[in-house]
């Protein structure tokens, strides 16, 4: 915790409101914002994903 932070150090997100009980701040602004997930990232998420049964180039 820093001196500019509304943090008091009880952290727990009410899944309700999205907001932390302790300070009040939603989980964006204590986290951040999630990347939007690119073209890219998602073959790359296919490319690491076995189908069980499926025969890999391995």
């Amino acid at each position: 915790m820093s001196d500019d932070s509304p943090c008091v150090g009880l952290c727990e997100i009410d899944p309700d409101s999205d907001r932390c009980i302790g300070c009040g701040r939603t989980s964006a602004e204590i986290f951040g914002e999630p990347e939007p997930q690119t073209v890219h990232d998602a073959e790359l998420l296919e490319e690491k994903i076995l189908v069980p049964g499926q025969a890999t180039d391995d």
